[in-house]
This record gives structure tokens, sequence and C-alpha cells, in this order.
């Protein structure tokens, strides 16, 4: 019969038998019984690995159940199609399968030259490769097996190639050679890449035997601390410290770039012996140096010769209680053409925001962390973490750090911002409006920026939090959201703010950046938002994200003849002659830097002059209590 036509229908009251007879006593006689509530079902018993026996009671968890979707649009030569179920073991030799294609029921055995790139992908229980055997898996490609691996031959796990193994207590016996083949994205010279081994036993020297032998180091968590904010190990460099020897699985590495004359600007290792697979647990720390920042960052790295997914393994219900919610992926990158600027930082991804890329030259990360991929996270207490075989994926392991695609929920609203020169320095930030968020910092919605940009870093502000990633509550259109810049450029600069990329109906709002110390109302839709910056430093107070036009405090005091300025020799003193207390006293420098910003609930008060580091013009902003804004500039020289 054609699949397209209906055999035979069942209802509740239907029951299918097979039997050796077929006459009064074929119920007597039966030796299997389907029973099926409904019509429009395959059911065959399962068979291979899971196979039960035949039953003469019935037990739906026995058989296997197939719709008519799932059968008409299978591929032929599968189990899966019906009047076709291969059983017991399946081996590939002289370019075939000698018992149709392999898939999670059946074992599989290589006796040949087998290459995912001309033969494809594929599933088994069970995997055997002989001694006369090579399995090649390409890129872009897999191999999963269900159960256990038996190596007698070669196993090649070639570059972005992925290898995967489902149940947590499969074995692995390797009497063979495997081998898991790594190239870098483009590299610069000099340039350090995260690692994490695949395999057991992998030995930094012999690994990346072209690197520099000095340049192998594991972050000491407990040994950071960055009391002083300027985004740098003030021990430095207590926390990095040196390694050497054997690779932890599911710990970080460094590696720089060979040195090679002329250059390589890619490199391609080899990790050889038995795979890591199942549960493994790694410890993470909290930085107990550290008195004024959230820095409990630790590196660690996906265990596996497969792409694992962050999602999965951010959410585990052991790491969901010791992490934070996000991910960070070193990436390099070259100066834009003509640029004297290289932004290397940490691209991002968040579970319930999405990803932040590094600079402008690199693209977004997505939920996939690549094999052999070392990266950071931010731990809120001291435990074991794990990484379990559920993490594992089939895709997402073309690259270390990069995704063609973002997840993106229809509901949610998305906002990318860029901060830039055209010299090349670059900080990105994500602002995302999702179902489901609140108004408070939460792991799985926001991510803290995390200082290793040497030129610029941009973040949205929450609780005094610096923010590379923020989710909020759903869009209202009424949201005004603090920005801060920091930056390390000496020299005058002229920076531009813009909108990196917007997702969702907040494509058609009007979005300005306001400038507080300027005044200034400025549409991103219509262009980016240029100012110049003489020196560096850390703003805060200066620029908000909105979705309205703000309205500003005067320049100048006007009908506030009741406030009096008195400029002493040591400090000024303002009063308000009024019926009202002065609220609060704010100074900004010219930079737009707040140097005072005190509560002061008295009619009078004094500004010591002591506060002033430098001559120049400063901008003191008067706060009268249930009253308005009065401002007035001051000239220290």
């Amino acid at each position: 019969k054609s699949t397209q036509e209906c055999v035979c229908f069942f209802d509740a009251d239907d029951i299918l038998i097979i039997t050796t007879s077929k006459d009064e006593n074929s119920w007597k006689n039966r030796t299997d019984m389907v029973w099926h509530g409904g019509n429009n079902k395959s059911l065959v018993r399962k068979y291979g690995c899971d196979f039960k026996g035949t039953s003469s009671g019935f037990d739906l968890e026995d058989w296997l159940q197939f719709s008519p979707e799932t059968i008409n649009t299978a591929t032929e030569g599968e189990n899966i199609r019906i009047g076709i179920h291969n059983s017991g073991i399946t081996t590939y030799a002289n370019g075939n399968w000698n018992n149709g294609s392999p898939n999670l029921n059946t074992n599989a055995v290589i006796d040949d030259n087998y290459h995912t790139n001309n033969s494809g992908s594929f599933k088994t229980c069970n995997l055997t490769i002989s001694p006369d055997g090579i399995l090649n898996i390409g890129a872009g490609d897999y191999v999963t097996v269900r159960k256990d691996l038996a190596v007698e031959g070669a196993l090649e796990i070639l570059n972005e190639g992925s290898f995967v193994m489902l149940e947590e207590g499969g074995e692995i016996s390797n009497t063979g050679s495997i081998n898991v083949h790594k190239t870098t994205s483009e590299l610069k010279p000099y340039d350090y890449t995260y690692w994490s081994s695949p395999v057991k036993n992998a030995i930094l020297e012999e690994v990346f035997h072209e690197s520099p032998q000095n340049s192998f180091y594991f972050f000491n968590t407990s040994e950071y601390n960055d009391n002083d904010k300027d985004e740098v190990d003030d021990e430095s460099p207590d926390a990095w410290q040196k390694a050497s020897g054997n690779m932890v699985p599911g710990k970080g590495y460094t590696a720089m770039a060979p040195v090679t004359d002329p250059f390589i600007n890619t490199q391609s290792v080899i990790f050889s012996g038995e795979l890591n697979s199942g549960l493994i647990e790694i410890p993470v720390d909290l930085s107990e140096k550290d008195t004024v920042q959230e820095n409990n960052w630790n590196f660690i790295g996906n265990p596996y010769p497969s792409a694992i997914d962050a999602d999965l393994f951010l959410n585990d219900s052991v790491n969901k209680e010791i992490l934070g919610g996000c991910i960070y992926l070193w990436t390099h990158t070259t100066a834009s053409n003509g640029g004297q600027y290289t932004s290397d930082d940490y691209a991002m991804y968040n579970t319930g925001t999405g990803g932040i890329c590094a600079n402008s030259n690199s693209r977004t990360p997505d939920e996939h962390i690549a094999s052999c991929q070392g990266f950071f996270v931010e731990a809120v207490k001291k435990a074991n973490i794990r990484f379990t075989n559920t993490m594992r994926t089939e895709s997402g392991n073309n690259t270390f750090f990069k995704a063609d695609n973002v997840k993106i929920l229809a509901e949610n609203n998305k906002i990318w911002l860029d901060l830039y020169n055209d010299e090349g320095a670059f900080s990105q930030i994500l602002i995302g409006f999702i179902k489901g968020a609140g108004k408070e910092i939460e792991r799985e919605y926001d991510a803290l920026r995390m200082g290793a940009n040497k030129y610029l870093s941009f973040y949205s502000i929450l609780q005094k939090k610096r923010l590379a990633i923020l989710g909020t509550s759903p869009f209202t259109g009424n949201e005004v959201i603090p920005l801060g810049i920091t930056s390390k450029i000496e020299e005058k600069t002229i920076l531009k703010i813009r909108i990196g990329n917007i997702k969702g109906n907040i494509i058609n709002q009007k979005i300005f950046l306001v400038d507080r110390f300027l005044k200034k109302n400025h549409l991103l839709n219509d262009s980016p938002y240029e100012f110049e910056l003489n020196t560096k430093g850390t703003f805060n107070n200066r620029f908000e994200l909105s979705f309205n036009e703000v309205t500003f405090e005067n320049d100048e005091i006007t009908n506030g003849n009741n406030i009096i300025l008195r400029n002493n020799t040591h400090f000024y003193e303002v009063e308000n002659l009024g019926q009202k207390k002065i609220h609060s006293l704010k100074i900004y420098d010219m930079l737009g830097r707040n140097i005072l910003n005190r509560q002061t609930g008295k009619m009078k008060d004094r500004i010591d002059k002591e506060i002033f580091k430098s001559t120049g013009v400063y901008m003191l902003v008067i706060k009268i209590e249930n009253d308005r804004f009065y401002t007035k500039k001051l000239l220290i020289y």
C-alpha cells in the first residue's frame, strides 16, 4: 500500500494480535499483541538496544510510534520507514552499510574508510571502529553514539566536526587512535587564545608545542581583586598563574599564537587520547580579596569534542544556583582600515536576553559553545559546577565563538548600541525588553561588563552595577535607561554612539541618545551621535537612552533670586533665602564627570574648594526640595 493510503482504522476497542492460527484458537495461540486507541499510527516493537522481547500482553512502552507525517518524510533506507526495520549489527565495508543505515537502536561497525563529508552524518547505539576502520568526521558533520564507543582503528574528529555521546554512563575504550583537530579563528602576533581539552590527559606542552612555552596560564579567581575599579587586577599578575602538564577537563587555559616568520594567522592543534564524556565536575571560586567589585570570574571550558548548549549549561539545576546567567568569550580583531586601535574584548551570551559582539568585525554569539573553547563565567558562590552529555549538541561547532543566527523570541524587543571611533575602538551593549524579566538585576537576563577592553567600555547602569547586557520588563515606551562609558584613550578623540542592531516592534520607535552635559536629544534612528573627549575618564551621569525627548534644567539661575552663592577663600557657600530647604548639590566638570553628589536637607550648605583637582569651568546644580533645579557655572583658577 502507498503510505498516502490508510491500511486500516483502529478505535479504542480494537486489538491487533500476531498469532500462529487463524481460527477460533487465534487468541489462545497469540505470540504478540498490539493495541492502539486511535488511528493513523504505526507501531513497531522496539528492537536493537531497546529490544525487550515479545509479549502476550500490551505495554505501549515496548513500542515505537510513528505518525504518517514522520513516515512520509522518512529517508529511504532508514529504519523509520514502514517495512524496513533492520535489527542487529550493520557494518560499513566496501563503501556501503551491509544491514541498512544505523540508528540509535542498532549497533554500527566501521570496517573501512568512512568520511562523513562523502557518506553523511549518522547516529548509532554502540559504535565499534575495527582495526582496519577509519572514521573521519568532517566540518559541520556529526556522529552520535547512544551508549558505548570502542576504537580499535582510528577516529579523526576534524576541525568543526562533532562527536556526541548521549548516555552519561556510556563507556569508551581506545586501543587505536583518537584525534581531535582544532583550528583557531584569525590571529595577530602575540594573541592569546582560550582553550579547553576534549580528551583526558592532554599535555599543554605537547598540544601547543608550536606556541611559546611560557604562554600557558590558568586563572586563579581567589587571587583577583580590583578594589580601585580600574578594571585591572590590583596585584597583577597574581590571578593569571603559570600552567604546565596535564590539562584538567572543564578548566580553561591560555596559549599564545606561534611565533613564525612569516606569521601564520591561524593555529591548528591536535588533542589525542580518550575522549571526555559523561559527568565532569569542576570547582569555581570567589574572589575573596575583592571587597569592592563583584569580580568572581572563573575561567572554565567545554570539555567535550562537540559543542554544548549554553542555555542548558547555565540553566542546569545545579549550575544555576552557582553561576550567573552569562558566558564571556574572548575574541580578537584586527584594526580597521587605517585604524590605530584593535578592540580585543569579550563577546557575551546571556540565556534570557541574548548576545553582544566583541568588535565591529565579529558576529554575535548564540547559545553554542564550541569544542575546545575556554570561556569565563561569574560565580555567585563557591562550589562544583558540572558538565553533562545532555548539554551536548550535534551542531554549532563551526567556530570558537561566532554564530550565524541569534535566537530571538517574537515577543521581545532588543536594541544593540555601539560605542566606537573611526580608529577602531569599539564596545557594544544589548538592552532587551523581555517577557518575564523585571526591573531588578536577574541572572537570567542581565550580565556584568567584564573589564578587558584596552580602549573603551560601554555599559548600562542598574542598581549601581555596570551591565553589558540588560534585560528588563516588556517595552512601554516610557523607559529611560542610564548609560555609562569609560574611555582609556589618552589623547583627544571623537567618539560615536549608534544603533548596531534592532529586533522586534521597537524598530518603529523613535530612539533618543540623551546627552545631559550638552543638553541634547539626538535621534539615533537618523544618525550616530558624535561627541568629543579630550582625555580618558569615566562618565556615568552624562548619557541616557530614551524613547521620548527629555527636558533639561536651565543653564543659569532664573527666578532664583532667593538663592545666594558666596565665594570665599576656601569654600563656596550656598544659601536659599526662601521657604524651602536645599535638597541636593551636584557639581560636574566640563567632561561631564560628577565630582560632587550630596544630599543636603538644610537652608545653607558649603562646598570645600579642595574637591576641585584642577582649574577650569565647573557646573553647580542646586535642587530645592519639591521644587526645580538651578544651575550656576563656577570658574576655578
